[in-house]
């Protein structure tokens, strides 16, 4: 464990804070992780998608910007990697012998959605927070390229068959698929 003093953001619109580190010995594609502990110290409010953080601090909003292609290469690499990390401080026949049983037993573990079909929705389970007083806004119905209608036909397959969602009639139109383009470029 480390206690260092982390800066966010560029003046004057900059704040610092005591963050205490846990450092290990592993290879990763990241140099630190900050997580809900690190957000909630600097009462942060991250957005993924836009790869970006925002924070008070005392000259105004403060924003960290994230690199989308660095982002995008570091993913790529961990996920390509599939490793698991065991704890150092176990006794070297313990963990020879957990990296044999897992090694023995890899076939067991979700590597894809059809890995996992019928996850009980007790165990987790996605909906939308939505008012139900509030009437949707309805976006234009999108036409798409036949090899991305395609794709989407693939996927949303691939999920049903999965049991990963389930199949909603709605009477209108309310949102339309977006594509986002995969690691691996599918």
């Amino acid at each position: 464990m480390i206690t260092l003093p982390v800066t966010m953001g560029e003046f004057p619109r900059q704040v610092t804070h005591e963050i205490q580190f846990v450092v290990v010995n592993s290879s990763s594609a990241y140099n630190a992780i900050f997580g809900r502990p690190v957000q909630t110290i600097f009462k942060a409010i991250p957005s993924i998608p836009h790869l970006a953080m925002k924070f008070p601090t005392p000259g105004g909003i403060g924003v960290v910007r994230g690199n989308q292609e660095a982002a995008k290469n570091c993913y790529s690499r961990q996920a390509q990697a599939r490793t698991i990390q065991l704890e150092s401080l176990l006794p070297r026949q313990e963990k020879e012998e957990l990296t044999a049983y897992l090694r023995s037993n890899k076939d067991i573990f979700a590597w894809a959605p059809e890995d996992m079909p019928g996850i009980d929705p007790f165990i987790i389970q996605h909906s939308l927070n939505i008012n139900p007083a509030c009437k949707p806004v309805i976006q234009k119905k999108r036409n798409f390229a036949p090899e991305r209608l395609q794709a989407i036909k693939d996927e949303v397959e691939k999920l049903l068959s999965a049991h990963f969602f389930r199949e909603v009639k709605y009477p209108t139109w309310v949102a339309n698929v977006v594509l986002v383009k995969k690691s691996s470029g599918k």
